[in-house]
């Protein structure tokens, strides 16, 4: 065999147990208009994604280090780190830069150091166009979503080159995570308020079909994350009613057979891997994960229209610790799984009293 065909035989095995290789070539020029942070190496890491692709989902409030250190770094095998927001500046780039390294086995942190973390403040749909956002996104081993407002993420970035580069890096091994509505926008399912205020649990039980009640879908499309919908700040906020609410309107108005509701407390993670598996860590003693899903043989959606309260009996819900798991497609769970009841007609609302 010639060397030539030699090594169009490595690339096809390398893309075969690794999925699409990483884009070379020179980094595009960045937009005048772009603001972006950067540390480390400006020449691209080839390394590819090891044990990937991977989900991360962190339900706000503060960081979760060990769902980045035990899974993020690992599986990013010392590539590059991106952060993308509409707003804000450089808050990561020290903390995935330096401090996260640093809390790494010492032996793994030359191995897992990123060769570079880029913050990209991409607010506009003709920034998330550039040749620039897509080089820098489809290119990267993990990938991070700051906080803010989810119709924000939607209105400057579904449909565009940057959605699309999302979907490049993750079919080729990468992790893509993000904390509070960067977390929601990974569910297929997505609460999309624009401008109104967050409706509340109470708003929600009370009128399942409430103006301000509007779920968009399709904006990354990830395979493992197909008919979930991803809640935060869950307990804090009080927002097991609401989440109740959603999944119904899915069941009834999409058909869909079993939709997966997907919530963390604030300062818990879950990480899903790439066949489903969702595992739990928080960075406190306190703090909670939950799956909401309902089930063919139990779960009664007695009312769910326009107009009146909801009421929907036996839902399963799964209540995951540190450590515990829940596999997507499965649903084999080391959690504890009760069923759950919501009915707006009346007081005491939930059964049992405390839903979470």
């Amino acid at each position: 065999m010639s060397p030539k065909n030699s090594r169009a035989v490595l690339l096809l095995l390398t893309i075969a147990a690794f999925g699409s290789p990483v884009a070379l070539g020179q980094r595009p020029k960045k937009p005048s208009n772009l603001t972006n942070y950067f540390a480390g190496n400006t020449v691209r890491n080839v390394n590819q994604p090891v044990g990937g692709p991977g989900i991360l989902l962190m339900g706000g409030g503060s960081e979760v280090d060990r769902a980045f250190t035990m899974y993020g770094y690992p599986i990013a095998n010392g590539g590059d780190f991106v952060v993308l927001r509409v707003s804000g500046s450089d808050g990561y780039q020290d903390y995935l830069y330096t401090q996260l390294v640093n809390q790494l086995p010492a032996d793994q942190r030359p191995l897992l150091q990123p060769n570079s973390v880029e913050t990209l403040v991409v607010n506009t749909r003709s920034k998330a166009q550039t040749d620039y956002v897509k080089w820098v996104v489809e290119g990267a081993n993990l990938i991070f979503i700051a906080g803010g407002n989810q119709s924000d993420y939607l209105d400057q970035w579904k449909g565009t080159s940057l959605e699309t580069a999302l979907r490049t890096a993750y079919q080729r091994g990468a992790v893509i995570g993000g904390l509070s509505a960067g977390a929601c926008v990974m569910g297929h399912f997505i609460y999309d308020p624009g401008s109104s205020s967050a409706v509340t649990s109470n708003t929600a039980i009370a009128n399942p079909y409430h103006p301000s009640i509007t779920l968009s879908n399709n904006f990354a499309n990830f395979e493992i994350m197909r008919q979930t919908y991803v809640e935060t700040h869950f307990a804090q906020r009080d927002r097991m009613g609401r989440t109740l609410a959603f999944l119904a309107r899915l069941r009834q108005d999409e058909s869909l057979e079993s939709p997966i509701g997907l919530a963390n407390d604030e300062g818990v993670a879950l990480f899903i891997d790439a066949s489903g598996l969702a595992t739990m860590q928080r960075q406190h003693s306190t703090g909670s994960a939950y799956v909401l899903q309902g089930s063919r043989r139990s779960t009664r959606r007695i009312q769910v229209a326009a107009g009146v309260p909801l009421v929907v009996e036996h839902v399963l819900r799964t209540r995951l610790q540190p450590g515990n798991t829940f596999h997507l497609k499965s649903g084999a769970t080391s959690g504890v799984t009760i069923p759950l009841s919501v009915d707006g007609r009346n007081p005491t609302v939930f059964n049992p009293a405390s839903p979470y």
